[in-house]
């Protein structure tokens, strides 16, 4: 962490704690009872899921707000990273597994792209050239899966349950 500006440091240490919990789950660990008991409402999994979609839309509209004249882009950044510390959290209390098929895809592109941020070089006060041209670019297409696979997820899941 000696690395880090101050402004990403607390960001960066809870977005790896939330990873870690996050990904508890998906890697075989037991999960609460209040929270299987939940889980088992279908409006509980609908709210979720919204909840999760919103919070990918508010992560893309980074894209554009720091495109505008007089835009705090560092303040964007702090706020797109506390998103992204937040967004493990979240798909854990909405999915308690990776499920078959696409499913099992979205959960480790979704895990996957919250680590790849923790490790941009712009969070780590490190803007190497090389480093990022390939760092931005993984981000993205991650970040483009994510979508995609959440699209597929909603059709899915609307459409046949």
């Amino acid at each position: 962490m000696v690395g880090y500006p101050k402004h990403t440091r607390l960001p960066v240490v809870v977005g790896a704690l939330t990873l870690g919990v996050g990904a508890l789950p998906f890697v075989g660990a037991p999960t609460p009872a209040g929270l299987l008991e939940l889980y088992q409402q279908p409006t509980y999994r609908v709210v979720t899921g919204l909840v999760l979609t919103v919070l990918v839309a508010w992560q893309w509209s980074f894209v554009f707000l720091r495109r505008r004249p007089h835009a705090d882009v560092k303040g964007l950044l702090v706020q797109h990273l506390w998103l992204g510390a937040a967004a493990p959290l979240l798909l854990l209390v909405h999915a308690l597994s990776s499920g078959y098929g696409y499913q099992i895809a979205l959960v480790w592109v979704f895990l996957f792209n919250c680590a790849l941020g923790l490790l941009s070089p712009r969070v780590a006060g490190r803007q190497q050239r090389g480093v990022d041209r390939l760092w931005l670019p993984l981000h993205i297409v991650g970040s483009i899966s994510v979508v995609a696979l959440v699209v597929i997820h909603v059709v899915v899941v609307t459409r046949y349950h």
